[in-house]
């Protein structure tokens, strides 16, 4: 004798079909938008008017020239924009304790401005059409502002809890910056062990306490090796810090750092203009 299905069954059955729905949106959406970019250009994400023919990524050319490159002074070390050659830069000192700490971090881009907006399209809002301009310019500082002879390339690893566009920017970001450097690229060299506390709001001090021992490294990877770490924002230098001191305890020669962005001294920091949609 059958049975009608209850209420219970046909929810269980659905599920699939909206978890199926979800992967397929996440997974084959931003290969669309890219297409769809390609061959009907709307307004430029940044400032809304018409797209030229050399525009990249959704932003026209001016507004890719008007980004703010990092060049000028700056810490030798950390890359903070604005701290003249010989004079103490805050964050090193800061964080002059720290046992072990990546030698070097190079910077495309200062964390101020129109690049704000640009860099939540890309991290926020998943538009992967803005991630080769991006990595382009990060293997262009590095070429142009490094003597340092990686081997491998290295991203810092996500939060283990954090999914969508967030999750995916930095690995991609690296992926796109070892095939331009023509470098191998050791995305499962480095992972984190657990969730830490969004950064955003945190001190300093409240930064180093919160990733203390929350990367673990595949010494096989990197053993002997010159890596090149990668991530999307350097802020306080904390995370690649803790990153690099990892690797090193693992096994690696040497660990130097690329970011497509630094944020600069506080004051410096202007509020970005409104996405354009």
């Amino acid at each position: 004798m059958t049975h009608p299905l209850r209420d219970h069954d046909l929810h269980t059955m659905k599920r699939p079909i909206s978890d199926l729905r979800t992967m397929l949106s996440s997974a084959v959406l931003p290969h669309l938008s890219a297409l769809a970019a390609l061959f009907f250009p709307g307004p430029c994400a940044l400032c809304g008017e018409d797209l030229g023919e050399s525009a990249e990524g959704g932003v026209c050319v001016p507004c890719w020239a008007g980004l703010p490159v990092r060049v000028g002074p700056g810490c030798e070390r950390c890359d903070l924009p604005g701290v003249p050659k010989g004079e103490r830069c805050p964050d090193c000192h800061a964080l002059r304790r720290v046992p072990i700490q990546v030698p070097q971090i190079i910077a495309a881009y200062e964390y101020r401005e129109a690049f704000v907006t640009l860099h939540r399209l890309l991290k926020f809002l998943g538009q992967r059409t803005l991630l080769n301009p991006l990595a382009a310019r990060m293997v262009l500082s590095h070429q142009m502002r490094s003597d340092y002879s990686a081997e491998l390339v290295v991203p810092v690893p996500p939060d283990p809890l954090r999914w969508g566009a967030r999750r995916r920017t930095t690995r991609q970001l690296a992926g796109q910056v070892a095939s331009g450097l023509e470098l191998p690229f050791h995305p499962s060299a480095l992972r984190k062990t657990r969730t830490t506390p969004s950064q955003t709001r945190q001190t300093r001090q409240q930064r180093l306490q919160g990733l203390r021992g929350a990367f673990a490294a595949n010494g096989a990877e990197i053993k002997d090796k010159r890596v090149l770490l990668i991530d999307d924002i350097v802020t306080t230098g904390t995370t690649v810090s803790q990153a690099a001191s990892t690797l090193l305890k693992a096994g690696a020669a040497e660990v130097r750092a690329l970011t497509l962005a630094r944020t600069p001294q506080q004051q410096q920091v202007l509020a970005p203009p409104p996405i354009v949609r």
